[in-house]
């Protein structure tokens, strides 16, 4: 808020167990998305710090179809994981 920065939002699907073309695999799957943001604009002057993590979040589908389960992860940046935007 302190520069009036916006925000680039990136994410990606990194596990869809259990999904095929079957509906049963469809509603009993597990999703994980990470996501991840970095400040690309503000005011002139002002020190945009960039985050040094990013999160990954499960979700497991009930028969419904529906979220019946979900955590987060918080994952640091390193040699080996440098985030989405540095591919």
């Amino acid at each position: 808020m302190e520069c009036n920065a916006a925000a680039e939002v990136r994410t990606e699907l990194v596990e869809d167990e259990g999904a095929d073309d079957s509906d049963d695999a469809a509603h009993s799957a597990t999703r994980e998305v990470a996501a991840e943001y970095r400040w690309v604009d503000g005011d002139e002057g002002c020190d945009l710090i960039q985050p040094d993590h990013y999160y990954v979040y499960s979700m497991g589908m009930n028969d419904d179809a529906e979220i019946s389960q979900s955590s987060r992860e918080q994952i640091s940046y390193d040699e080996d994981d440098p985030g989405l935007f540095d591919d």
